[in-house]
């Protein structure tokens, strides 16, 4: 199946990121936008959200729209705030908190 080239991310439902986290909920855009073999995710995580520790398999972006909060990326701790953009390596131990909703792109 093709996927789609223009549709309206406001019908794009939330659903919940699962797993062991808690108050994270995502939107899959990549499976809707291409067939190509990227990944292009909407986050939201509430506040208090619990997103443990993992060490991802592939290296990622995370640019934050709304809210605040922290980021871990190993022991370094990085403020998550509008517009900011974070590279991660993969295998390096990540862990977020929000102090706000937080809205951000993966």
């Amino acid at each position: 199946m093709e996927g789609q080239q223009y549709f309206n991310l406001d019908e794009v439902a939330w659903r919940e990121f699962g797993g062991s986290t808690r108050g994270v909920f995502v939107k899959a855009l990549a499976t809707k936008a291409s067939t190509e073999k990227f990944n292009l995710s909407l986050f939201r995580v509430e506040p208090d959200a619990e997103f443990p520790r993992h060490k991802p398999s592939h290296a990622h972006v995370l640019h934050f729209l709304r809210g605040r909060g922290e980021c871990w990326v190993g022991s370094r701790s990085y403020q998550a705030k509008p517009g900011m953009w974070r590279w991660f390596q993969r295998k390096k131990s990540i862990v977020t908190e929000a102090r706000e909703r937080r809205t951000y792109y993966f």
